[in-house]
């Protein structure tokens, strides 16, 4: 279109005017630069249908591999339940997941609405105190449990590994039976409540094996990898997601120790 005010002014004919034979010029120009595209492209295309169903299991295959994602989330007190997280982490990168396509970090620092949308979590979960959660992971425990009945969890795996003392309240007590990898049970259950579904059975890290955690942890992420198809790297690769803190320094970030005589008096 054109527009001329004076034309408005001379017959009281509209200011604006198509020019229609530029504007046919300029569609037949952009039609025939997409039939050019079209020629090539079918030049290029294999004619054997059988070679064109091979090439396309290949996209197919490249497409899959280049989607791949998981996101490891933790929370801890003492740093252990970060050093499983990170290991995780690291055989997924090394094991052939694009950097940029694992991602490591606390429970708190996660969106909760943004689980949905996740195609694979791995979990690994900490206790604190008397069953609780460690001060990093209880604002997404409370979130989580605000929005259960709104969040549908259909197309989300998960993996989930528990870490705790199954004596912390005395041999074969109640108490102990009871709060031994509570938090990780507790998420674990509300996950499968909102739809998810489990990758590989959850695993748990005692305090009281042998090696403590690290003999269940060892079991998990042996089952954990070879579902992930990462079984056979080496991750004795670089500190991607940095070194693990400090007990000391955990429980200053996470106030582990602050207010909560008060918050159990309440």
């Amino acid at each position: 279109f054109t527009y001329d005010p004076r034309r408005e002014d001379a017959d009281g004919a509209s200011a604006f005017q198509a020019r229609g034979t530029e504007v046919r010029k300029e569609i037949q120009a952009f039609l025939s630069r997409e039939s050019l595209l079209t020629l090539v492209a079918k030049r290029s295309l294999p004619a054997d249908p059988a070679e064109g169903a091979a090439d396309g299991g290949d996209l197919s295959q490249g497409l899959a591999d280049a989607s791949k994602t998981v996101t490891i989330l933790y929370t801890s007190d003492t740093g252990h339940g970060e050093e499983c997280a990170k290991a995780v982490a690291r055989q997924c990168r090394n094991g052939g997941y694009p950097t940029s396509a694992v991602r490591c970090g606390t429970l708190d620092s996660f969106d909760v609405g943004a689980l949905a949308s996740e195609p694979l979590v791995v979990f690994c979960v900490a206790t604190a105190g008397k069953g609780e959660f460690p001060g990093n992971g209880r604002g997404f425990w409370e979130k989580i449990n605000a929005r259960k009945g709104d969040i549908s969890l259909a197309d989300t795996k998960y993996a989930m590994f528990g870490l705790g003392d199954s004596h912390y309240w005395g041999k074969g007590t109640e108490d102990s039976r009871i709060n031994f990898a509570k938090p990780a049970r507790d998420l674990d259950a509300i996950l499968e409540q909102m739809g998810g579904q489990r990758l590989i059975p959850t695993g748990y890290g005692d305090d009281q094996d042998v090696d403590q955690y690290h003999t269940g942890f060892g079991e998990w992420k042996g089952q954990l990898y070879s579902r992930l198809g990462v079984d056979k790297a080496d991750a004795a690769g670089a500190e991607d997601d940095g070194p693990v803190k400090p007990d000391e320094v955990i429980k200053v970030e996470t106030n582990q120790l602050r207010g909560t005589l008060k918050a159990a008096l309440d």
